[in-house]
């Protein structure tokens, strides 16, 4: 019988010892059939699931072209491969291919018979669109890998729960850049271009869908020059949407990534570093770097835009959601 552990949860000396020839897996969506999972790998005693991808393929609620996708997850299976794991596949739905050779297993999934609501919803179109992008990377050797995603969904979560009249959320995306990743175990990297094309083709489909504010929130600091580059780009593209991203710094004044990051998890109501799940209590920001761009202009400030100005012209006279 097949044991399958969240490689997210370890830590990157966990991730250094651990035998080259386990199996890790990379599952499109949640809901795996891990039985069927187990059989296709030949019934290894222990084998590893990475993070699941929360969208971006057809059926999961927000689709954009399998090209753009699949360059987002073979760069993340290229990271491991260079870590020197032999065994590593995206689990995929039946029918949806994304060039990745031998490194696909397609396993039935819901969404072909279910497909999972619209991300967001067609009622929230007129709100605020949060992206909490955070990464799996070493923190250390006392924090798990997912720490930057747990962060940051809980900043996101948090958000909303204090405005949600003005905001919606979607699911943490739990892969960032690391050009760092080879200095350390456990450490992924999606790639620069890649990571900037995909976002730029969720921008494209939610500003299709009539969404115009998009403020995309990283809790890794990898991420920020590729994602003030997606909204200069998005800016062009759509001239009558308003995109920001902004690097949440989470403990201030900062004594370093490791204090940053576990101030914020200490935080957590079920007060474990380790096991950092996913609660509904948002970890607290105070500052941070932002950029926006929207109609073609670009620049750094706080986006009160987001939340305030920009319902003016649908008549609509709201307060600041945060202050």
């Amino acid at each position: 019988m097949t044991t399958f552990f969240d490689y997210a949860l370890l830590t990157w000396p966990e991730v250094a010892a651990l035998p080259r020839a386990t199996p890790l897996c990379l599952p499109l969506g949640e809901d795996i059939d891990l039985t069927r999972l187990a059989a296709t790998l030949g019934n290894p005693p222990r084998a590893g699931l990475l993070p699941s991808v929360p969208f971006g393929w057809r059926g999961s609620g927000l689709a954009v072209d399998d090209g753009r996708l699949g360059a987002v997850l073979r760069g993340l299976v290229d990271s491991l491969r260079d870590d020197g794991f032999g065994r590593v596949y995206v689990v995929t739905p039946q029918g949806a291919d994304f060039d990745l050779g031998a490194a696909r297993i397609a396993l039935p999934h819901p969404s072909h018979t279910h497909p999972a609501a619209l991300l967001p919803a067609d009622h929230d179109r007129d709100k605020v669109v949060l992206i909490p992008i955070g990464h799996t990377e070493q923190h250390g050797y006392h924090l798990p890998l997912r720490t930057d995603t747990v962060i940051i969904g809980a900043i996101a979560r948090g958000v909303v729960q204090r405005a949600p009249a003005q905001c919606v959320t979607l699911p943490a995306f739990p892969y960032g850049v690391s050009t760092h990743r080879a200095a350390f175990a456990g450490t992924l990297n999606v790639g620069g271009r890649a990571f900037e094309d995909f976002w730029l083709a969720v921008i494209d489909v939610l500003a299709g869908r009539g969404c115009d504010r998009i403020y995309l929130i990283s809790g890794h600091g990898g991420n920020c020059s590729f994602l003030v580059n997606v909204v200069k780009y998005a800016g062009e593209r759509h001239r009558r949407i308003f995109a920001a991203t902004a690097w949440l710094h989470t403990a201030q004044p900062s004594r370093g990534a490791g204090h940053r990051s576990a101030a914020p998890l200490r935080h957590r109501r079920d007060g474990s570093r380790r096991r950092a799940g996913d609660g509904d209590d948002a970890a607290p920001a105070s500052g941070g770097s932002s950029h926006g761009a929207g109609g073609g202009r670009d620049g750094f400030h706080r986006h009160p835009q987001l939340f305030h100005g920009l319902d003016r012209r649908r008549g609509v006279d709201r307060q600041p959601a945060l202050g």
